[in-house]
């Protein structure tokens, strides 16, 4: 999730996560799913709103195609959007 963030923080020109002293720590960066909602929560302080992503996860390990679904529901959650797939 820490590329998705970066891509909407980046689409409003706000610094990337790795420059967030929060993320620092190593609970932080286990956390992933609070800084996606941060970084939709900025996005709706400027007026936007996130209605979209497409996300490719090419990686051999680890094993994420049994947390693909959730992956999503989380995403969709965070975008307060339906996930369609």
């Amino acid at each position: 999730m820490h590329a998705l963030t970066d891509a909407i923080l980046g689409a409003i020109a706000a610094a990337d996560i790795a420059r967030t002293s929060a993320f620092r720590s190593a609970v932080a960066r286990r956390a992933s799913w609070k800084f996606l909602d941060h970084a939709v929560k900025l996005v709706a302080a400027r007026g936007g709103q996130v209605t979209h992503c497409d996300i490719t996860i090419i990686c051999e390990r680890p094993r994420v195609a049994h947390t693909m679904r959730e992956r999503s529901m989380r995403c969709s959650a965070s975008f307060a959007i339906i996930a369609s797939r």
